[in-house]
């Protein structure tokens, strides 16, 4: 899985502490009370207003995520994966079904985040990657747990069992977070939201095989190709 995504939260005013802006314990998301959809709230909205596209984000590389500091919601870099001392691989993910239960992830369970994107791919047999998007290509964010290491935040996605259409391609995905839940899965009764993940339908676009190579970068990758059956 790679996403699509936001740059550097320094390219739009975060101080020396990284800090975007601090939210209300509503956070605004888009939740009930706010009728201007996620794309337009809050800290999410900043990220995606003022900071560079992204569009082959991958592990290893830094990208913007919002945890809760014990007062307020704080956006900063974080970088994707990290390897624990018993592993030689990096790890990016956990399954949301175990991660209560698991003692890798469960130590870390009152650090936890979001991860806005507004895509992410999978790939068929035929190594031909789907862009996977909300039917209205709003933003929307990714459940995950955070730790500091080698003076750095990092963080892993969760993931969950499919929605109909990711199924035809893969058989897991990352775990989407309900916007009316991004204050509970930050700061409250994370468990609630761990039983709720967002498996709206979503748009799925054969794209550039470009996106093969994590190196390449830029908004030609998404072009749409032909659909075709050998491409699937």
């Amino acid at each position: 899985m790679r996403v699509r995504a936001w740059d550097d939260l320094e390219a739009y005013g975060a101080g020396e502490s990284g800090v975007v802006a601090a939210l209300p314990p509503s956070l605004c998301f888009g939740a009930a009370g706010c009728h201007r959809g996620p794309r337009r709230c809050g800290l999410l909205d900043a990220i995606v207003r003022r900071s560079t596209g992204r569009y082959n984000a991958a592990p290893a590389q830094d990208l913007p995520a919002i945890f809760w500091n014990g007062t307020e919601a704080q956006g900063v870099q974080m970088k994707w994966g990290w390897q624990p001392v018993w592993s030689k691989q990096l790890l990016i993910n956990a399954q949301a079904e175990t991660v209560t239960e698991k003692p890798t992830y469960k130590k870390y369970l009152h650090q936890r985040c979001i991860i806005p994107a507004d895509g992410f791919y999978e790939w068929t047999p035929a190594k031909q990657p789907i862009m996977f998007t909300k039917p209205n290509e709003e933003p929307f964010c990714f459940a995950g747990l955070w730790i500091e290491a080698e003076n750095q935040k990092r963080f892993i996605v969760l993931t969950t069992t499919p929605n109909e259409n990711v199924a035809t391609v893969h058989n897991r995905m990352p775990f989407i977070v309900q916007p009316g839940q991004y204050e509970l899965w930050l700061s409250g009764d994370f468990q609630s939201v761990l039983q709720t993940p967002d498996k709206q339908q979503l748009k799925a676009t054969p794209v550039q095989r470009e996106l093969n190579n994590v190196k390449n970068e830029g908004a030609e990758l998404i072009r749409p190709v032909p659909i075709q059956k050998e491409l699937l």
